[in-house]
């Protein structure tokens, strides 16, 4: 039992040294070739002008982001929610570009325990998206009324999913998510069965989540949020992906309570790396995506009880 606490203590405790450069060389296979790409992105992107944002989370954790202003007048704000062990200018490193040629200023969160925020312990989601909502309504008293997009990838997409079961802004309009998984005891479950390990181990690490964690693999889903809110969502997700299986995002979208809803598969994207294997039916649906929920004029979606 001890041992197992601190195996999940070790995989989830604060993670602050995520390097992008280091990242692009470790590509292999057939995603190595995106390796200079990515790396290519993120040297650009340090060129951009940022504004440091922070402010305390509703449990007293600093928080930190990266605030990229628009080169036109901003159409509204996209907060962009990177992964486990992450960042958010390497995770979005090649759709940065995009969302600034669209006109929108970009919020680069730092999650808690990653970064420079604080945190002792990543929480799957389950910490994370009161976070975001933290976030959204700074963005929102920034910019009374200017409409806000949600995107996020990996533990990302998970956290801005679970955060659409929560009351929100109204200035949100939409989100993206980009290879997310279900829940926090779906994951351990894939991973104990991918890794070939005993799955006796799953309701061990149910059972000390709480007292190691200080919260239970089952305490949130994006599969529960998503069936009470009718905000649009897109889903993306590569059918190769080892990490997180392509299931759960179908999952996600079967739940979805939202009439605007549409999920892309990628065939031969791993983890991750749709955006980069399938580049202009990832803009196509990204860009009309958010032509269709960005206008100001747009009625809120709102969460359902």
């Amino acid at each position: 039992m001890l041992t197992a606490g601190a195996m999940m203590w070790k995989y989830l405790k604060a993670f602050r040294k995520y390097d992008d450069l280091a990242f692009c060389s470790s590509l292999s296979g057939d995603m190595a070739q995106y390796g200079l790409v990515i790396h290519n992105a993120v040297l650009a992107n340090r060129n951009l002008d940022t504004e440091i944002l922070t402010l305390r989370a509703e449990d007293g954790v600093t928080l930190v982001a990266d605030f990229y202003r628009a080169n036109v007048q901003p159409r509204g704000t996209v907060i962009l929610v990177h992964g486990f062990r992450g960042a958010a200018r390497g995770d979005f490193s090649c759709a940065i570009s995009l969302y600034h040629e669209l006109g929108w200023d970009l919020l680069l969160i730092d999650q808690r325990a990653q970064g420079r925020s604080g945190g002792r312990r990543m929480g799957l989601g389950v910490l994370e998206k009161n976070d975001v909502v933290t976030w959204t309504r700074l963005v929102a008293e920034r910019a009374p009324g200017k409409p806000i997009i949600l995107g996020g990838i990996s533990m990302g997409a998970s956290t801005v999913m679970m955060a659409c079961g929560l009351p929100l802004p109204q200035e949100v309009r939409g989100v993206i998510a980009d290879c997310g998984f279900t829940s926090p005891y779906d994951i351990f479950q894939w991973l104990l069965r991918r890794e070939h390990l005993p799955l006796i181990l799953l309701p061990v690490f149910s059972l000390l989540a709480r007292p190691v964690l200080g919260y239970g693999l089952k305490d949130c889903s994006t599969v529960d949020a998503l069936a009470h809110s009718t905000l649009p969502i897109l889903l993306i997700h590569g059918e190769a992906d080892r990490f997180l299986p392509c299931e759960m995002s179908r999952r996600n979208f079967e739940s979805a309570a939202a009439p605007d809803k549409t999920l892309i598969t990628i065939p031969g994207a791993t983890h991750g790396m749709a955006y980069l294997i399938q580049p202009e039916l990832c803009r196509t649906a990204l860009m009309a995506f958010i032509e269709r929920n960005g206008a100001q004029s747009n009625n809120r979606a709102t969460v359902t009880k």
